[in-house]
């Protein structure tokens, strides 16, 4: 027997460990769908950090740019 795959509980055929939902029946795992949206959300707020950063980089580098433009008469 393949070590990935597992019987459905509501209509017993067989599917991955890996499934979100039973192809046969629908049945859902929110085990399966839990752990892909952490990953999910673990990508997403990475990114969102890496791109906080850059933005903040450029604008801190842009200060003194920005002060002699004021006072340039």
């Amino acid at each position: 027997m393949n070590e990935n795959l597992v019987s459905c509980r509501i209509c017993e055929k067989k599917i991955s460990n890996k499934a979100v939902v039973c192809p046969s029946c629908g049945e859902i795992y929110p085990a399966n769908k839990h752990g892909r949206k952490i990953i999910k959300a673990t990508n997403i707020l990475l990114i969102g950090t890496i791109v906080a950063y850059v933005l903040i980089g450029i604008a801190i580098m842009a200060i003194p740019y920005y002060i002699k433009s004021i006072f340039t008469f």
